[in-house]
């Protein structure tokens, strides 16, 4: 009889094991929540097992790091990679669009440079230029003078500050009186 209560002791031992085995593993098994690993990259899946899983997702797949500044965002080898600053290479002929702001939260970024950066608009007629802070290059004052008629009318299509042939001006001798305007000189 005392073989048997051992036996049977023995047996609700190993029962209780088997038990708290199984209770644990039912505790560790995973969610499909709790295996997410934050990477972007990989597909996370909670196996049949109760085993959380990660597959690396196939390259040149998009993903998104929150951030306009950085480019395009590309899985590589289960990696987040950024291809680089997505607005152009500086110059006075794009300064307009050229300068990287980050949007709120990654959202919104832009390429264009804040009002009043000094750009270029290529033109001849416009001495001052600067950005307007959406993108485009505004020419300001002309470089024609503003105190000679005959060099005051600016021409872009001839890259010229003069004023038509013949139209009077007054002569910067006294005696002379009203002049014509001719290449620019009052005579």
């Amino acid at each position: 009889m005392e073989k048997s209560i051992r036996n049977s002791n023995f047996l609700i031992f190993i029962l209780i094991l088997a038990n708290l085995a199984l209770l644990t593993h039912c505790q560790t098994q995973c969610t499909q929540q709790s295996c997410d690993d934050g990477n972007p990259c990989t597909t996370d899946l909670c196996d049949s097992f109760g085993a959380c899983r990660h597959f690396q997702k196939p390259p040149n797949t998009s993903c998104d790091d929150g951030l306009f500044c950085n480019g395009e965002d590309k899985c590589q080898a289960g990696v987040c990679v950024h291809l680089g600053n997505p607005c152009p290479a500086y110059s006075l002929a794009n300064a307009c669009f050229s300068t990287c702001v980050e949007g709120i939260n990654g959202k919104n970024g832009t390429c264009n440079a804040p009002n009043g950066t000094r750009c270029d608009d290529g033109k001849f007629c416009t001495r001052t230029d600067f950005c307007d802070g959406l993108g485009a290059c505004i020419g300001r004052d002309s470089p024609c003078s503003r105190t000679n008629p005959c060099n005051s009318t600016c021409t872009e299509s001839l890259k010229s500050c003069n004023a038509p042939t013949g139209k009077t001006c007054t002569t910067s001798k006294f005696c002379d009186g009203t002049g014509i305007c001719n290449a620019g000189k009052c005579s």
